[in-house]
């Protein structure tokens, strides 16, 4: 009989103590590098910026909200860090949360593959040709190869569902305003549409299946009375001598 040696239960590892900020959430601000001033539009460019070469990308709104959300597709997908902000008092006063962090609605995001210019809000027009100069003279300074920007197209008033409804774009509200082409749609509307649509298309494949599940029936009821047809034939031409 082999005497056998109980295994020694294993340690429990020590747990690091949490530092302060990992309980309340301090966000370590970015130093700032560079400032520059044009008109009431105020540059702020940070330590960590490395973006010389890299080509420009305007992803301002312009007609409708395309290209914020194309810009902002390409932040998260090639993982742009923070470069830049813009402040003016003709930007509205508020905050955006990106990873965690919140910043300037006017903000710059970049590498050196790319640099995208970016804000939620529309650009107020005494403020335009500011951020216009903002972007050449950075373009510049940072031998920018080329500056590129992202435009929404018009669209009609109009828009017709799968289902096979014509509706407007516009809310109620809205309505008997200009006609023609609308330089803004609400991307809410839009999705209310789309889904309004889908249920549209549902229903009617629906009363498709339906229509023609109740066709089938009939169809049998032919088939079977062609079979015995054809079964009374064939015991004809067997009397035939």
């Amino acid at each position: 009989m082999s005497d056998t040696t109980a295994a020694a239960p294993a340690s429990t590892p020590a747990v690091p103590e949490k530092k302060a900020e990992d309980y309340i959430g301090l966000v370590k601000r970015c130093k700032v590098s560079f400032e520059k001033t044009y008109g009431k539009l105020l540059l702020q460019e940070f330590a960590h910026i490395d973006v010389d070469g890299a080509p420009v990308l305007d992803a301002f709104p312009s007609t409708g909200v395309v290209s914020v959300l194309a810009g902002m597709q390409l932040v998260k997908t090639m993982q742009l860090p923070l470069v830049g902000v813009f402040s003016s008092e003709d930007i509205p006063m508020c905050c955006t949360l990106h990873n965690e962090v919140a910043s300037s609605p006017a903000r710059i995001y970049g590498n050196k593959t790319i640099v995208v210019f970016v804000c939620e809000f529309q650009l107020e027009e005494t403020v335009v040709p500011e951020m216009v100069e903002a972007i050449y003279e950075f373009a510049a300074r940072h031998k920018a190869a080329m500056i590129y920007t992202i435009e929404g197209m018009p669209v009609s008033d109009k828009v017709l569902l799968p289902s096979g409804e014509e509706v407007a774009l516009t809310s109620p509200e809205e309505e008997g305003g200009e006609e023609g082409v609308k330089t803004y749609i609400d991307d809410s509307r839009l999705a209310e549409l789309h889904m309004k649509g889908e249920e549209g298309k549902e229903a009617k494949e629906g009363k498709e299946g339906e229509k023609e599940e109740e066709g089938e029936p009939g169809k049998h009821k032919k088939k079977k009375h062609h079979k015995k047809k054809k079964s009374d034939e064939d015991e004809a031409d067997e009397k035939d001598p």
